[in-house]
């Protein structure tokens, strides 16, 4: 063996040798002397809080190249042009991939254009699965960051723009100071100005409507629910001449919203089938939500198609509006499955990528929302003799039992609070669905404006409460229900 292997084998067996001895040595040292086992303690803490230190200041950089890699992807504004779209999403992705190929200096402006290119996608969760499987992770961490940064600002944006200052109206946290932890907060309408007493508030048009199956064989315009009294020809649907309509402008509304996905007369038998069905289903079984949910979809679906061919941006979808309304967490029944596999179907034919997105989850929130805030329509004609307890099994805002035609979702009265002594009282001055909002008492700037949600009367305290808590699962805290005492 020459001397120069024999040497480093013996170099190596005395590092060994001496490693084993410090071993043993430091065991021993860690048994047996306590000030050593302190010093090591010490030793331990320094270094795990410089660890958490260096913890630290990577999290703080990572949030500040978040925070300015949103404000960088949403400097420019978003085209609305569908061909632009597209042209835009392929740049970004393009310029996305040679950024991070380039290494980790371009991490963040990749980011920026990955996210842009989601922005302008039609299916932001299908290209996060994509981005998932193909982007480096600690590029994919700045993108979701960027992503969860943003919905929180549209989160909080939201009431900075709703309602419109023309319904005289503000959304605001109540009771005032209130935290969002307190079970008596909630989002309630303020007014923005002084009203006396039969001042008009704001109107609205609904959203949805549908008339009581108790007046299904009575002579209601199909749309806005106006008697059709006194009206000597109403327009009728060509094809199927089941529903009547008090104009022309109705007519065409509800076909372009709704009735072109729920004609019972469509020339697709499937279509035509499911239809009736569902009709049947809201004669038979009484039930107001499968049709309103069905024509809220339609009308979506039609509102969102008519912005994009306008080239029109909105911040906020029709859908992402009515989540932020507050929903009753149902029990399924029976006839919910059965009702939304037909609307998916009968809505998803014609329009791509509907069908799975009207999944039972979504159709339950929306029937939640609905029997939460729509509102009984008293439109007059045969009505007058209709009782809200026996409209329909589904049950709606009512402040009087008499005179039900139908129901109506309504995006800003979805935030009237109830109370038993309320200060406004929604109308319908034209005999249609269109809901005037009237003070029935003197509201300052400020005071939060109120309707009762059932026929008041002089019924008892516990009476009323029983029928919130069983209809809404609320429970009334207004002065007539809990009085001050001094």
């Amino acid at each position: 063996m020459k001397n120069s292997t024999l040497a480093a084998l013996i170099a190596v067996g005395t590092l060994g040798v001496a490693s084993l001895g410090y071993v043993f040595y430091f065991d021993y040292k860690r048994r047996n002397d306590p000030s050593f086992r302190r010093k090591l303690k010490r030793e331990k803490k320094k270094a795990q809080k410089a660890k958490q230190e260096v913890e630290k200041i990577t999290q703080a950089q990572r949030e500040i190249s978040i925070d300015r890699a949103l404000t960088r992807a949403l400097e420019e504004p978003l085209p609305t042009d569908v061909a632009q779209k597209e042209k835009m999403f392929l740049e970004s992705v393009s310029l996305g991939e040679s950024l991070f190929a380039s290494g980790e200096t371009k991490y963040e402006d990749a980011a920026v254009h990955f996210y842009r290119a989601l922005k302008v996608y039609p299916d932001p969760i299908e290209l996060i699965t994509i981005y998932q499987k193909t982007i480096p992770g600690p590029v994919l961490t700045i993108i979701m960051g960027m992503l969860a940064r943003d919905v929180k600002r549209r989160q909080e944006s939201y009431y900075d723009t709703f309602p419109d200052q023309s319904m005289q109206v503000k959304a605001a946290g109540l009771p005032k100071g209130a935290d969002k932890s307190d079970p008596k907060f909630h989002m309630g309408l303020v007014a923005a100005k002084d009203f006396a007493v039969g001042d008009i508030i704001y109107v609205e048009k609904p959203e949805t409507s549908q008339l009581t199956p108790a007046l299904k064989d009575a002579e209601y315009c199909e749309f806005c629910l106006k008697p059709l009294e006194g009206i000597e020809h109403p327009a009728a649907c060509g094809k199927c001449s089941l529903f009547k309509y008090c104009s022309a402008a109705c007519k065409d509304t509800a076909y372009d919203e709704y009735h072109r996905f729920l004609c019972p007369g469509s020339e697709d038998a499937s279509t035509a089938s499911s239809a009736k069905e569902l009709y049947q289903s809201w004669a038979e079984g009484k039930e107001l939500a499968p049709l309103m949910i069905a024509k809220f979809f339609g009308h979506m679906i039609t509102t969102e198609q008519k912005r994009q061919l306008a080239g029109q941006e909105s911040d906020y979808t029709l859908w992402e509006r009515t989540e932020h309304t507050t929903t009753l967490l149902l029990p399924g029944k029976p006839t919910d499955q059965a009702h939304q596999v037909r609307l998916a179907a009968l809505i998803g034919q014609q329009v791509p990528g509907l069908e799975e997105f009207m999944n039972e989850e979504r159709y339950l929130s929306m029937k939640g929302r609905i029997l939460r805030n729509a509102i009984a329509v008293r439109s007059g004609g045969e009505a007058a003799g209709v009782a809200a307890s026996a409209a329909s099994e589904d049950y709606v805002r009512s402040p009087a039992d008499a005179g039900v035609t139908g129901a109506a979702l309504y995006l800003v009265s979805s935030y009237l609070t109830h109370s038993c002594a309320p200060n406004a009282e929604p109308s319908f001055l034209d005999h249609d669905h269109v809901l005037t909002l009237k003070a029935t008492r003197p509201i300052q700037a400020g005071e939060e404006i109120t309707m009762s949600y059932i026929a008041v009367g002089d019924r008892p305290t516990p009476a009323r409460q029983a029928e919130l808590m069983e209809k809404f699962r609320l429970h009334c805290t207004c002065p007539l229900c809990e009085p001050v005492t001094e």
